[in-house]
Parts: C-alpha cells; sequence; structure tokens
C-alpha cells in the first residue's frame, strides 16, 4: 500500500465528503468498485487538480510548441517531492505524444518552453541536456505570468474558481497590470 500523507488518506477513507461521494457513484453506477482504478495497487500520480487547466495554459501561452502535455507526463514522473529523473527521453516524448522522427528534439524544445515559461528547472544527467526536473509551485508560475499580464480575463477567473473548488491558497496576489487578451 502506497504511503499517503494523513490528511489525503483521511479524506480518501473516512471523510463525510468522500463516503457521500462513493455512495452517489455507487448508486449511478453498481460495478463501479470493480471497473475504476484502484490507488491501492499503485501506480498512480499525485498532483494539483489544476495540473491540467495549467498545461492548456501552457499550450495557449505557446502555441506552437504544444508542452503542455509534456508538463502533464512530468507531472506523473513525480513522487511528491517535484524531484522527476527522466528516465528516457524518447519515452517521456512518446507519452506526450511526440511521435514522428523528430520525438527527442521535440522533447528538447518543450522542455525549453517549460524552463523558460518558469515552470520547470532541469539539469543534466551525463550527456543528456535534461536529466532532472524540479517542478515548481505551478500556482506561483501563474500568478508571475498574470503580473506579466500574459493571461486572459476569462482564463485567471476560470482558473481563480478552480482553486476556489479545490481549496487552493493561491500565492500572494498583486493588484497587478491590466490583464491581455493572450
Amino acid at each position: 500500500m502506497p504511503l499517503l500523507p494523513p490528511d489525503l488518506k483521511k479524506s480518501m477513507t473516512g471523510s463525510r465528503a468522500s463516503r457521500r461521494r462513493r455512495s452517489q457513484r455507487d448508486r449511478l453506477w453498481a460495478d463501479a468498485e470493480a471497473v475504476v482504478f484502484p490507488t491501492k495497487r499503485g501506480g498512480w500520480a499525485q498532483m494539483p487538480r489544476t495540473v491540467p487547466m495549467i498545461g492548456t495554459l501552457i499550450d495557449q501561452i505557446r502555441t506552437k510548441e504544444s508542452a503542455g502535455r509534456l508538463y502533464l507526463v512530468l507531472w506523473s514522473y513525480e513522487f511528491g517531492d517535484g524531484f522527476v529523473e527522466v528516465p528516457d527521453p524518447a519515452m517521456v516524448a512518446l507519452e506526450a505524444g511526440y511521435t514522428m522522427s523528430r520525438a527527442e528534439r521535440s522533447f528538447n524544445e518543450r522542455m525549453r518552453v517549460l524552463c523558460e515559461l518558469g515552470f520547470i528547472r532541469t539539469a543534466p544527467l551525463g550527456v543528456r541536456e535534461f536529466g532532472y526536473v524540479l517542478l515548481v509551485d505551478p500556482h506561483q508560475v501563474v500568478v508571475n505570468l498574470r503580473a506579466q499580464a500574459r493571461l486572459s480575463e476569462l482564463w485567471w477567473t476560470t482558473f481563480l474558481a478552480r482553486c476556489a473548488m479545490a481549496g487552493i491558497e493561491l500565492p500572494e496576489l498583486s493588484a497587478g497590470p491590466a490583464i491581455s487578451g493572450a
């Protein structure tokens, strides 16, 4: 059984909300317990609930590179400490959907985009430029991007609502400049 933080373990097993959700799920799908992925089996990732939305933002900011999928894949390699050891760039590229003959080149280009935007920091491993990754708090990065006027008002207000629904407190918000239509 994977080791879980006490607050996550409690929320998954015993909270009133958890029991209510499971009851509703089982009313809707009687066979749900048999067909969903059991976390006790291992092989699952823990990440902020906003990561899919942030992946979309990455693709909106840098439309040619589509690095959002790679960002999501990197989170799947993280074990709760923000640290990722890239096992094989070609495999990670394939997981992110880069399948052409230039998959590794696409991987490298997208990794540079994620670095430039501030979502990751990297370190080499031997001759590989991207051997290790540090996943930076994505909420701080989003706040920084907002201060640079790189977010649309629609995206920002939707993000604020999603954070509120997930119980995520954002880092210190400044009045910030006017928001661009990016």
